[in-house]
């Protein structure tokens, strides 16, 4: 039995690493274009266990938990021949060594990664097509009814996900059917299949997309019971339970979005955000605030059909543009982690807020 890295986990760690080896003065890219397809990518990176996915591999550790070895703290991006390597010299290449040089990495990517936002040139987006495929690239045309994308690399998925999203389409679910883009802080409902093709260098998306969502004023919030934010309970005001409305009403229905995790409602499993998922594939990746940012545009703009209602609905009905998510703090305190956002909300214009986000961590990370 071996505890191996699921897809989620390998693409996270990889990022971590800017797609390149983490063994010291190495560096080495770990994609790129194949020769043998416009639509292949020619791959030499691994994630490596830091501790052994199963006993009597080397570095194992008997008092990890199945989870916390398969777990991404357990996890280093490597070229094909250093992955080797460290196998091979248990003794030089200790855990202490390949954390350190894990560290090392990720922490050269995030300064990279913090310099490049702040050089005004860089405009590279962030999208996501569907709930399984992320990748960085622009826009090359946005119309009423086609959404046009270059593609530059993948986060997730790769193009033989695209070519499987394409040809199953017809079986994916009516709420997983969307682009998204952190650039526009927008989303839409895919009409029908995108369609992928290679012009030259240039790999092409082109997305036949639905009318824009149409949003409800932030004053025409209904009254719903207040939470506090320190306790997350209801409380009394005045000898009454205390209620919020209107723009005041959106701050706790923004917090309840996120914090609400797919899967925990037993009335509806698919309601709620992956906010959880993502922290803990990409916990200290500078594509995280990123990341986070898609899954607020997913809930401002593409409608979900809640079993519990008539008719598809937006979870988030009246932010009409998400500019950013900035997380303020990335150390959850009791699970939570404040983040500010900047949206713009229909019936107001430009808005600013903070709130606090629920993480749950399901995990121990146990002894390393």
């Amino acid at each position: 039995m071996r505890d191996d890295f699921t897809s989620k986990t390998r693409s996270g760690v990889e990022a971590r690493a800017g797609f390149r080896c983490s063994f010291t003065d190495c560096g080495r890219l770990t994609a790129g274009p194949s020769e043998e397809s416009p639509d292949e990518i020619a791959r030499c990176g691994v994630a490596a266990h830091i501790c052994a996915a199963a006993e009597g591999g080397p570095r194992y550790s008997k008092e990890m938990t199945p989870e916390v070895r398969s777990h991404i703290d357990n996890a280093t991006w490597l070229c094909a021949s250093h992955a080797r390597q460290i196998d091979d010299d248990t003794a030089r290449y200790t855990v202490e060594a390949l954390r350190q040089m894990k560290s090392v990495r990720e922490t050269a990517v995030a300064a990279e990664f913090r310099n490049l936002l702040q050089n005004p040139g860089f405009g590279r987006d962030l999208i996501q097509l569907g709930t399984g495929i992320l990748f960085t690239g622009q826009y090359s045309s946005i119309a009423e009814t086609e959404w046009v994308f270059h593609i530059q690399h993948f986060l997730m998925g790769d193009p033989q996900s695209i070519a499987t999203f394409v040809g199953s389409f017809s079986g994916v679910a009516q709420d997983d059917r969307y682009i998204l883009s952190a650039e526009l802080g927008d989303g839409r409902q895919l009409l029908g299949a995108p369609i992928f093709s290679r012009e030259g260098n240039v790999s092409i998306l082109r997305c036949p997309v639905s009318p824009r969502e149409r949003r409800k004023r932030a004053q025409e919030l209904g009254s719903t019971m207040a939470v506090s934010p320190e306790t997350n309970d209801i409380f009394i005001k005045d000898g009454q339970i205390a209620r919020v409305s209107g723009l005041e009403a959106l701050p706790q229905l923004l917090r309840s979005n996120l914090s609400l995790q797919q899967g925990e409602w037993f009335m509806d499993a698919k309601s709620g955000a992956r906010t959880a998922e993502y922290f803990s594939t990409y916990e200290g990746s500078p594509w995280l605030a990123r990341i986070m940012k898609l899954e607020l545009i997913r809930q401002t703009s593409i409608p979900y059909p809640s079993r519990l209602k008539e008719s598809a609905q937006l979870p988030l009905p009246c932010v009409d543009r998400v500019r950013d998510l900035v997380i303020q703090d990335v150390k959850p305190v009791d699970g939570w982690i404040p983040v500010r956002l900047d949206l713009d909300v229909h019936g107001v214009g430009s808005w600013t807020t903070e709130i606090s986000v629920l993480i749950e961590l399901k995990r121990s990370r146990g002894s390393k």
